[in-house]
C-alpha cells in the first residue's frame, strides 16, 4: 500500500512551519533546472503546427496530439524528483524526532544519578567551579571595557591635538596660504566671467531683437573687414568657430546703451570724489577769503567751488573717453560689455577723431539724444558721432545670443542662422 494513502494517527501533532533544509532546497532547484531545461528542449523541438482540415479535425481527438517522448520522460523525471524530495523531508522528520526522543530518554535515565546525595560535593565543587569562572570571565569582560573607553580616550585626544597642530602648520605655512589664495582667486575670477558672459550674452539677444523689429535684417550690414579685423586681434584669432560669431559685427543698441551708462555711473562716482577733493583743497588753502578780498561778493565762493568742479569734471569726461577711444578702442564699460571703436576701415581710431567723436557726443546728447537713438535705424549701427568721427563700434568678443533666446526666438539651438556664411 502506498505510504501517501495511509491514514494518518489522531494522536499525531499537526506539523509545526519550519524551514527547509538543505537537501529539499537542491531537490527544489534541480526541479526547476529540469524543469526549464525540458521546456527549453520542448520549444525547439516543436514541430510548425500543420493546418487543419476536414480530416484531422474529424479525427478523435486523441490522435490530434500524439505522445511525445520527450514530454514522456520529463514527466517522469519530475514525479521521481517530486518522490525524492517527499522521501527525504520524512527522513528529515524521522532523524529530528529520534534525536528529541533520545535527549529526553537520557535526561530522564540522568536525573537520578544527577540528584544523589553522594555527588553532592562533586555538584558543588562543580557549580564553584563556574561561578568562579564566571567570575573571572566578568572581570575580564569589565577590564576590556575599561581598557577600551581609555583606548578611545587616547586616541580622541591624539587625533584632535594632531589635526589642531596640521591646521596651525597649514594655516603658517606661507606655501599653503599662497596656493589657498590662488584657489580663491581663480574660483572667484571664474565666476566673475560666467557672469560676464552671461550679461553679454542677454544684451547681444537685445541687440539682435530690437535689430529686427526696426530693421529688415537682424544683423545690418556686414562690415567690409571683419575678416582682416579678426586675424588682427590676438584674443580673437586663435579661437576655433570665432567668425561664426558676431565678433566683428556691428555692435547693437542695447549693448552701446549698457556700455555708456557704465561709463556714466563711473564717471559720476569720480567726480564725487574730486568734487570732495576740490572742496578739500578749497578750505585747506582758504580761497574764499583770498578771492574775497579782490572781488566783494557774496555768493562768489560757491559759484567758484561750482565752476572749478565743472571744468574739472568736464575735462575728467573728455580725457576719459578721447585717451580710452584712442589707446585702446575701449573705455571701462564697452571694455565690460565686450564693444569697441573703430574706423571705418576696421583700424585704431587716431586722436583727432576721438576727439571730434567726444564733440558730436555732446551734439548727439544736446539734440534730446536723437543722435545716439539714431543708431537703432542705421545699417551699420551709427550714431551721430560716430558719422561725424567716420567710427563704428564692434563686437570684440566671440558674441552669440544666449540658449533661450536662440530656441525661442530663432528656433535653433546652439547653431545661428548666420553661421552658415563666412565672413
Amino acid at each position: 500500500m502506498d505510504e501517501s494513502h495511509q491514514p494518518v494517527a489522531a494522536t499525531d501533532p499537526p506539523p509545526a512551519p519550519r524551514r527547509p533544509t538543505l537537501s529539499e532546497l537542491a531537490l527544489g532547484g534541480a526541479l526547476i533546472v529540469s524543469d526549464n531545461v525540458a521546456a527549453r528542449l520542448e520549444i525547439a523541438a516543436e514541430p510548425a503546427e500543420l493546418p487543419r482540415t476536414l480530416e484531422s479535425v474529424l479525427r478523435p481527438a486523441a490522435e490530434w496530439d500524439p505522445p511525445d517522448p520527450l514530454t514522456t520522460a520529463r514527466h517522469t523525471a519530475v514525479g521521481l524528483l517530486t518522490d525524492a524530495r517527499a522521501s527525504a523531508g520524512r527522513g528529515g522528520r524521522l532523524l529530528n524526532e529520534t534525536t528529541d526522543a533520545l535527549g529526553r530518554t537520557l535526561d530522564r535515565a540522568s536525573r537520578p544519578l544527577r540528584r544523589s546525595r553522594l555527588l553532592r560535593p562533586v555538584r558543588v565543587r562543580f557549580q564553584r567551579y563556574q561561578a568562579r569562572g564566571e567570575a573571572i570571565v566578568k572581570g575580564w569582560t569589565a577590564t576590556g571595557r575599561r581598557e577600551e573607553a581609555r583606548s578611545r580616550a587616547v586616541a580622541e585626544v591624539s587625533l584632535g591635538g594632531l589635526m589642531q597642530r596640521s591646521v596651525s602648520d597649514l594655516t603658517q605655512n606661507e606655501g599653503v596660504q599662497v596656493l589657498v589664495q590662488q584657489v580663491v582667486q581663480s574660483q572667484s575670477t571664474g565666476l566673475i566671467e560666467e557672469i560676464i558672459e552671461e550679461i553679454r550674452e542677454r544684451l547681444v539677444s537685445l541687440d539682435v531683437s530690437l535689430a529686427r523689429r526696426t530693421q529688415r535684417a537682424a544683423l545690418g550690414e556686414t562690415p567690409p573687414f571683419r575678416a582682416d579685423y579678426l586675424r588682427r586681434r590676438p584674443a580673437l584669432a586663435p579661437l576655433p568657430g570665432v567668425e561664426h560669431t558676431l565678433a566683428g559685427h556691428y555692435a547693437g543698441f542695447a549693448s552701446r546703451l549698457v556700455a555708456l551708462l557704465l561709463d556714466l555711473s563711473l564717471l559720476m562716482v569720480a567726480l564725487s570724489l574730486a568734487t570732495t577733493f576740490i572742496n578739500a583743497l578749497l578750505s585747506l588753502f582758504n580761497v574764499e577769503a583770498l578771492l574775497g578780498r579782490f572781488i566783494p561778493a557774496g555768493g562768489l565762493p560757491a559759484a567758484t567751488g561750482a565752476a572749478v568742479t565743472g571744468v574739472v569734471g568736464t575735462l575728467m569726461i573728455i580725457s576719459y573717453g578721447v585717451i580710452g577711444w584712442n589707446l585702446n578702442g575701449q573705455t571701462v564699460g564697452g571694455l565690460l560689455v565686450g564693444v569697441r571703436v573703430v574706423r571705418g576701415d576696421g583700424r585704431r581710431l587716431s586722436f583727432g577723431r576721438a576727439v571730434l567723436r567726444m564733440i558730436g557726443s555732446y551734439v548727439s546728447g544736446l539734440a534730446l539724444f536723437v543722435g545716439f537713438l539714431w543708431a537703432l535705424f542705421d545699417r551699420r549701427r551709427q550714431g551721430w558721432h560716430d558719422k561725424l568721427a567716420g567710427s563704428v563700434v564692434v563686437y570684440d568678443w566671440p558674441a552669440v545670443p544666449d540658449e533661450s533666446f536662440l530656441r525661442e526666438e530663432l528656433s535653433v539651438s546652439g547653431v545661428l542662422p548666420w553661421q552658415q556664411r563666412g565672413p
